[in-house]
C-alpha cells in the first residue's frame, strides 16, 4: 500500500468536502451539493491521481518491510496458485525488476 497516495486522497477528499473548500452549487439542496462534491472529487483525483503515484513511487514510502523479497499465501501453505494468481505474481516479479533497472 503506498501511504502517500492514501493521504493525498483523504486530504482531497477533506478539502472537496461542502463548504470546505468550495460549495457548488450555491443554495441547492445538500443532495445535489453532495453529488457535484462527488463528481468535482472524482474529476481531479482522475486528473492528479496519477501523477501523484507516480512521485508517491519515487519517494518509495509503503507499507511492510523494504528489501526483503514477499512471499505468497501459496507458498506459505505449500499450495499452487491458480491462473489468475500466476498472472498475478507474475506481473509483480515484472514490476519488481522494472523498478530495480531503474
Amino acid at each position: 500500500m503506498n501511504w502517500v497516495y492514501s493521504v493525498f486522497v483523504a486530504v482531497l477528499f477533506f478539502l472537496l468536502t461542502p463548504g470546505i473548500l468550495l460549495s457548488l452549487p450555491p443554495k441547492s439542496s445538500k443532495y445535489v451539493v453532495a453529488f457535484v462534491h462527488a463528481i468535482v472529487f472524482a474529476v481531479v483525483l482522475h486528473f492528479s491521481g496519477s501523477f501523484i503515484s507516480s512521485c508517491a513511487s519515487v519517494i518509495s514510502v509503503k507499507e511492510g518491510v523494504q528489501g526483503q523479497p514477499q512471499q505468497s499465501a501459496y507458498a506459505l501453505r505449500g499450495q499452487s496458485p491458480g491462473p489468475r494468481a500466476q498472472a498475478a505474481q507474475a506481473q509483480a516479479q515484472a514490476q519488481q525488476a522494472q523498478a530495480a533497472n531503474r
